[in-house]
């Protein structure tokens, strides 16, 4: 039961950090949330496009990180370091855009 548990929080864990990644891109993308970004049009196309490409690329990260850690603890701890780089890299490049 305990196992269970632990595996549960780890896949909650996963969902959570790919969902706010998703989240957070896309606040930074809108004129209406972010006024220093340079106004472009926003298809619906466009917008699955830019969520699975977003979810590519986390699940990929994701994937890698899994290949190169072994204890769940060490994948977590690299997964908020990614989340935290890339969200730092997402501000970087929006203010200085």
């Amino acid at each position: 039961m305990k196992t269970l548990n632990i595996k549960i929080q780890y896949l909650m864990f996963i969902l959570v950090f790919i969902f706010l990644n998703i989240m957070n891109t896309y606040f930074l993308t809108v004129r209406e949330l972010n006024r220093y970004i340079e106004p472009f049009t926003h298809t619906f196309v466009g917008e699955i496009n830019q969520f699975f490409g977003n979810f590519v690329i986390l699940f990929l990260l994701f994937i890698i990180t899994t290949l190169l850690f072994k204890k769940a603890k060490t994948r977590v701890k690299a997964l908020i370091y990614i989340s935290l780089v890339l969200n730092f890299l997402i501000y970087t490049f929006g203010v200085f855009n």
